[in-house]
């Protein structure tokens, strides 16, 4: 949250949590500052917004879990037999395409190994979602009263569940530089992507990543009123 309005105050937060005004330097030689919630004992930054707004976000959590269960669950029982035939029709192409002993042996590999394996990681991937996703209902019940330490956990348990950072979120990706973007999520076996159901909730990186100006990233006081952010500009 970047404030427009004089009423914008830094909140009390938890001990251990503090309100950050931090300066990036951009690849491209520019500036931003944007306020951030830090935990303190692990460094980890978060996306900064009223306690009020991530509770009702939990409260919103705590209805929309059991469908995007349903949903994950769906999608993996659909996608698994794909990406298991896929990858044994492309090296049978590929062998098709170059009929060697290389490309053979692959085919051999994909059929006895590496279809199979898909099948029990996507079964594994089905089999464990229940259990996260009733961990996750749990803390967004917790972050409907404490906020904070509820976006805390829930950051931790959608990173554990998917296994990818943040910038995996398709989200990240715009499928207009890609044609094949659908067809990869559908039955590529080395598709990376995936969806976070509360983004906002992940961790944003570390206080001292090296793209973050030190000298000019600074806590702030509860209370205070939060400053207007200059807008980004070239590093002089």
């Amino acid at each position: 949250m970047n404030p427009t309005t004089p009423e914008a105050r830094v909140e009390a937060l938890p001990n251990g949590w503090a309100t950050y005004a931090v300066t990036f330097l951009h690849r491209n030689g520019i500036k931003e500052t944007r306020y951030e919630i830090v935990d303190l004992k692990t460094k980890n930054r978060y996306y900064h917004e009223p306690m009020s707004m991530t509770a009702l976000k939990c409260f919103e959590l705590v209805l929309g879990l059991p469908i995007f269960l349903a949903t994950y669950i769906g999608w993996n029982i659909i996608r698994t037999p794909l990406v298991a035939v896929a990858t044994v029709l492309v090296s049978l192409g590929r062998w098709i395409s170059h009929p060697n002993k290389t490309q053979f042996v692959q085919l051999l590999k994909d059929i006895a190994w590496t279809a199979p394996k898909c099948i029990l990681q996507g079964i594994w991937t089905v089999v464990r979602a229940p259990f996260y996703v009733i961990a996750m209902e749990f803390a967004a019940l917790y972050g409907i009263f404490r906020p904070i330490e509820g976006k805390k956990i829930l950051g931790d348990l959608q990173l554990a569940l998917h296994q990818r950072p943040r910038t995996h979120d398709v989200r990240y990706q715009d499928p207009n530089l890609d044609p094949m973007f659908i067809l990869k999520a559908i039955a590529d076996k080395d598709f990376d992507k995936t969806f976070y159901i509360a983004f906002c909730m992940l961790p944003l990186g570390k206080l001292d990543d090296s793209h973050i100006v030190k000298e000019e990233t600074r806590a702030l006081e509860p209370g205070i009123i939060l400053p207007l952010l200059p807008q980004p500009a070239a590093a002089g």
